[in-house]
């Protein structure tokens, strides 16, 4: 295997630097929606491997609609392509399909204790759908391999090898049942709500793979979450003349994705660590950093996988006028982040030094969120907009370090703030299929602490840039993300091609760069991630 992954590698490179192309986003693609050429979005492929929600079939409306309302949501047939019967007979209600694909990532900048072998993650998806009259379901799984993760083992601890090294999962399994203007969809899905294009203030439905920030775009992070949905779809000729859903889902699964563990190699703990200046000597320690980044250190979530307690609910009504599309929006739901406790440092250098695994708590507490989004039709420019007020949002708060005591501890409490956050979008697809999107996301603080450890409530921005060459068969795609409108709280930028070597097979290559800024933000400790890729896709 690791053979053919060198083989892969190498031909990968080869048709890349003869013909490079697309997205660069490698194995972060590897899902089963729509082809590029089925996608309005910049050839991104949709998240996970789920297709438009059951009951969006309707014709295609503005902003992110590929479901026709203004918001990706996922899991149905809305923009399955059903051949063309042959005389007399009726097409199968039963499709099936899937994807392998392999992707190599090499650091740019390799640390001390880490090789330059980043990646070599194999993965395969398939899917299974079925629709007959009133009855549509989807079933499809997800499994993956990193022999890079395998062959470095020795360079990292358990947690990371537990979370990286394979996954093995179920991905999208619903069943909709549609009667007319009423669907019922039971099951794991995904629904997307709000405009962003790279990030949102909105989108807080469904958990994320965050293994790899900055990797893939919005709508490849989202995994699905087992959810009760019922939508009520109606036209109206007098109340705001256009297309009307109602839709209520309840959420019984506490499902809170993918994430890197604290010494993984996207972690933030030894950035905290060495945020802290613990450069000092104590008891003949003096790099703090160095000796907790080999500790057996993994997050643990306080809340139960399933617990009727911990039920989310959201509710949308969605509206779709002549070039306008309007959403307003309403939910309780449990913090995806989760706020921690870091256990005393004492506890954390015992761990290290005997290798006995600690486990850092996670508390993902319930708060409550109202939001409307919505698109408009300019000329030229497709115009978005988010707006989010968010009530007892847990953050983490308090001095980083005690030092009153001769062995220093992290005093750090937990708390809430009230935020209000918008989102303004512009997209715009200009000259044989350009695409251009910039988001700008600014945040207000209504209440709360001021001493937070990571500033929620930061503003940052985005921008996209994708272009089509070759007769479609090769794109160009540039990405940057900003933290605070001077980048202080740090920036990363991201650039790859890909091209389409026949039908179903494309290759790509990309790199992405990290700079973590001058204030602790979110890429706190993203000092050596810069990582270059490749990656070749077999859609079937």
């Amino acid at each position: 295997m690791f053979g053919a992954t060198l083989l892969a590698t190498a031909l990968v490179a080869g048709v890349a630097f003869a013909g490079p192309d697309s997205t660069g986003d490698g194995d972060e693609d590897d899902r089963d929606g729509p082809s590029p050429e089925q996608r309005d979005d910049g050839g991104e492929e949709d998240a996970g491997d789920e297709d438009p929600a059951p009951g969006d079939d309707d014709e295609a409306g503005w902003g992110d609609d590929e479901d026709g309302w203004g918001e990706d949501d996922a899991g149905g047939f809305a923009e399955v392509d059903v051949d063309a019967p042959e005389p007399g007979r009726r097409p199968s209600p039963v499709r099936f399909g899937g994807s392998l694909a392999t992707a190599e990532a090499f650091w740019l900048e390799p640390r001390a204790d880490h090789s330059a072998f980043a990646k070599a993650r194999q993965s395969a998806d398939l899917w299974l759908e079925f629709r007959q009259d009133i009855v549509r379901a989807r079933v499809s799984g997800h499994g993956e391999y990193d022999i890079a993760m395998a062959v470095n083992h020795d360079e990292w601890d358990p947690a990371t090898l537990d979370e990286y090294r394979q996954q093995l999962a179920l991905r999208d399994a619903w069943v909709s049942i549609s009667t007319g203007a009423l669907d019922t969809t039971l099951g794991r899905q995904v629904v997307g709500w709000g405009e962003g294009r790279m990030v949102s203030v909105v989108d807080l439905v469904n958990p994320r793979d965050l293994r790899e920030p900055g990797m893939v775009d919005l709508e490849d992070l989202r995994l699905p979450v087992t959810m009760a949905r019922l939508s009520l779809s109606l036209h109206s000729d007098r109340f705001w003349t256009g297309s009307h859903r109602f839709e209520a889902m309840v959420v019984p699964e506490a499902d809170f994705g993918y994430r890197s563990p604290p010494n993984g190699p996207f972690g933030n703990l030894p950035g905290v660590i060495e945020s802290a200046s613990l450069d000092y000597d104590i008891n003949g320690i003096d790099d703090w950093a160095a000796l907790l980044s080999g500790a057996d250190i993994s997050w643990n979530h306080v809340q139960k996988r399933w617990d009727l307690d911990q039920l989310q609910a959201f509710g949308r009504w969605s509206w779709r006028g002549r070039g306008v599309d309007l959403a307003l929006m309403a939910a309780t739901l449990l913090d995806q982040q989760g706020v921690f406790l870091l256990p005393e440092l004492t506890d954390l250098v015992t761990a290290a030094n005997t290798g006995e695994p600690i486990a850092i708590d996670l508390d993902h507490r319930r708060f409550t969120m109202f939001g409307t989004s919505g698109a408009g039709q300019l000329p030229w420019l497709l115009l978005r907009w988010e707006l989010a007020c968010k009530l007892g949002v847990p953050v983490n708060a308090g001095e980083i370090l005690d030092t009153s005591g001769f062995v220093p501890t992290f005093a750090i409490r937990t708390d809430e703030v009230d935020l209000v956050q918008g989102l303004l979008g512009l997209s715009w697809s200009g000259w044989k299929g350009t695409t251009l999107d910039v988001d700008l996301v600014e945040g207000i603080k209504v209440d709360g602490p001021d001493d937070y450890l990571f500033p929620v409530d930061a503003s940052s921005w985005s921008a996209r840039f994708a272009k089509p060459l070759l007769r479609q068969r090769m794109e160009v795609e540039a990405m940057v993300l900003g933290w605070g409108w001077t980048a202080e709280y740090g920036w990363a930028a991201r650039g790859g091609v890909s091209y389409e070597i026949t039908d179903g097979l494309a290759a790509s290559v990309a790199a992405i760069t990290y700079h973590p800024g001058i204030e602790r933000g979110p890429l706190l400790g993203f000092d050596a991630h810069d990582r270059a890729q490749v990656g070749l896709r077999w859609d079937f």
